[in-house]
């Protein structure tokens, strides 16, 4: 999925700036920490509660049209990583 159309949002143009940036993040399909993502949130965004959470909640709504998520990984810390989805429906 390493694709810089994933990253800039050439493939998902109905993302929000911020949603763009963190896609630039995770298009690389490997575990990202969630303080790499703060850095796409805004100043007056990134000291308010669930931030974060709500912009990958949002991403997630989005990029699932499109056949992708965000999984969330707990092993000792959180990590964030964007998968394309395998169609079971066939």
């Amino acid at each position: 999925m390493n694709s810089p159309d994933v990253g800039n949002g050439m493939i998902f143009p109905e993302l929000s700036p911020t949603e763009k940036r963190i896609m630039g993040i995770l298009c690389d399909g490997i575990r990202h920490r969630p303080d790499e993502m703060f850095c796409c949130i805004g100043d007056q965004e990134a000291n308010l509660p669930n931030t974060l959470k709500t912009y990958i909640s949002d991403l997630r709504k989005k990029l699932r049209k499109r056949g992708f998520d965000v999984l969330l990984e707990k092993n000792g810390r959180m990590h964030y990583r964007c998968v394309r989805l395998i169609n079971t429906q066939e």
